[in-house]
This record gives structure tokens, C-alpha cells and sequence, in this order.
């Protein structure tokens, strides 16, 4: 008896192969749509941590923002305050520029930022100087062309009489990158009057350009000696295939409207200045003292009724 042997022929063993290489296909293109899926969250995510940080550490910046300065003008003063050599009110050079927050630009890029703030980056090991001045700078991106760093530094100089160029070409630690483009505006409340109502109307304001000195302006402004808030505007692409994601970070100053802020060496030098006055004019130190005597009982009084 003859027993015929059971297989595959040809036909099926063709449409196996067939179907399997259509699975695999399939199963590659259901991959390779994950991992890019997941390669573009991440890039995402990525961008979005970068514009976190740097709103971070520039909102900690700015509220450390201190009038913790001096010009050399200031420091030779209370340097050579006991040396009788040293002439008195001497002339003082031309009008320099606002020291307490200094920013310009580039048309419409943004090219500087520098002010002193007592909220220095946290560092191990060594000591640490907590008031330093903070450089913001935007620099040309050598690894992806046509874009641009945004770089910020931190500089011992506190002083009033800083040199920018020499600021922008220390070295710098990035911030964030793949920048296509970036502006900062300074927003301030500027008051103007109505005619008819004789009412004070607030009008916000924005400027690419804030503390330059008259002789830089060529024309004096209303503004005060600080803004109110300070908006980044950014446009930040990973690479070609991804579309620009514009991004805008508001950072708010606590300050007043004044004119003028003084520096700690200019109170300590007012304050000597009254205390001379005094020793000079006993009547009216003696008078002062007396009101703030009276003012002393008088806050005790309320403290005692509450």
C-alpha cells in the first residue's frame, strides 16, 4: 500500500511569504510613525524646558534686582574721605548713563541686558559672592546656522562705570538655543492728561531700549527710572522639519515710578552730610531730635491701644 506524503506546495508557500513580508511592512511603518511621534514630543518638550528656565532664572534675577552700586566718583570719596589732600567738589564728568538696568538692541534683536542682583546661581564648594551683575546677551549659533543663544553670565563689577564691550566678551553659559528670533520690551505706565476731564489717563508703553543717557537718546523722555514689567518675545525652531514655536514671557518689577534711585554709597553720603548739618546747626538737630522723640511716644501710644 502506498502512502502519499503531506506539504506545501509552491502557490501556498508564495502567499505565505507574501503575507508575511506585508505584516512586517506594516508593523516597521506603525514603528517608525511611534518612535517619530516620540522623537518630536521630546524635541517638543525640550524646547519647552529651555523657555521654563530661562523665564526661571530670569523672574529670580529680577527679584534680586538691587541698588547694591557706586560709581568711581562715589568709591574715591568715602576712599579718600580722611585724607586732607584730596580736593573737594571736584567737577563731575558728563551725564552717564542709568547703571541700575541697562539694555539695548540690535533694529529689532535683542542685544544686551545687564543689572546688579542679589540672587546670584547657586554654586558647591567654593565661597560665593551673593551680589553680582547679571549679563543677558544673544549670540550667532555656530552649530545650527542662522540662529542664535540667548547666553547670560555673572560679573563681580558692580560698579556704575561698566564697560559693555568688555561684559559681551567674557565667556557665557547658554540659556537656550535654536533661537530664530528674539526682542525684550521694557513696559512702563506713562500718565498723560486729558483736556477736558483734567484726569490722569495711564497709558502702557513698551521700548526696545532702557537706562541710555541723554547724549545716547538725544532727546529726554518721561520715563522712570525703572520698567514696570519686561517682555521676551521669542521664535525658536529645532530644525527645518519642525515648524517655529513663538513663545512670550512676561517678568514683572516690583518699583516705584521714581525719577531717580539712589545708590547705597549716595544715602551713606546724604546721611553724613545731615549729621554734619547738625553738629554745625544745634538748633535744628535739637529740633529734630525732638520730633523724633514725639514721634517715638506717638507710636508707642497706638501700639499700647491696640
Amino acid at each position: 500500500m502506498i502512502h502519499q506524503k503531506s506539504g506545501f506546495t509552491l502557490l501556498e508557500v508564495i502567499i505565505g511569504i507574501m503575507i508575511s513580508a506585508i505584516l512586517m511592512t506594516v508593523s516597521l511603518t506603525i514603528y517608525q510613525s511611534i518612535s517619530k511621534s516620540g522623537q518630536k514630543v521630546e524635541e517638543l518638550t525640550k524646547l519647552d524646558t529651555q523657555i521654563m528656565i530661562l523665564h526661571h532664572r530670569l523672574s529670580t534675577d529680577i527679584a534680586g534686582l538691587t541698588p547694591l552700586w557706586f560709581n568711581k566718583e562715589h568709591y574715591e570719596e568715602l576712599k579718600n574721605k580722611n585724607d586732607t589732600t584730596v580736593k573737594k567738589n571736584q567737577p563731575v564728568g558728563p551725564e552717564k548713563r542709568n547703571n541700575f538696568l541697562y539694555a539695548q538692541s540690535n533694529n529689532n534683536f535683542f542685544d544686551l541686558l545687564t543689572f546688579v542682583t542679589t540672587n546670584a546661581l547657586t554654586t558647591f564648594g567654593d565661597k560665593q559672592i551673593r551680589c553680582v551683575r547679571v549679563v543677558y546677551t544673544l549670540q550667532p549659533d555656530q552649530a545650527n546656522a542662522g540662529k542664535f543663544k540667548l547666553m547670560r553670565r555673572e560679573d563681580d563689577t558692580i560698579s556704575a562705570d561698566f564697560n559693555i564691550e568688555k561684559l559681551k566678551t567674557q565667556k557665557f553659559i547658554e540659556i537656550a538655543r535654536y533661537i530664530t528670533s528674539c526682542s525684550i520690551e521694557y513696559g512702563f505706565m506713562k500718565s498723560k492728561k486729558e483736556s477736558k476731564t483734567d484726569q490722569k489717563e495711564k497709558d502702557f508703553t513698551f521700548v526696545r531700549e532702557w537706562g541710555q543717557s541723554d547724549a545716547e537718546k538725544n532727546q529726554k523722555d518721561e520715563r522712570p527710572y525703572l520698567p514696570d514689567v519686561i517682555k521676551i518675545s521669542l521664535k525658536v525652531q529645532y530644525n527645518s522639519e519642525h515648524e517655529e514655536k513663538s513663545y512670550e514671557l512676561f517678568c514683572p518689577i516690583a518699583t516705584s515710578h521714581a525719577q531717580s534711585i539712589k545708590s547705597f554709597a549716595e544715602q551713606r553720603k546724604e546721611k553724613e552730610e545731615e549729621k554734619s548739618k547738625q553738629k554745625n546747626n544745634p538748633e535744628t538737630g535739637s529740633k529734630n531730635t525732638l520730633a523724633a522723640s514725639k514721634e517715638e511716644v506717638k507710636d508707642d501710644q497706638e501700639k499700647s491701644t491696640t
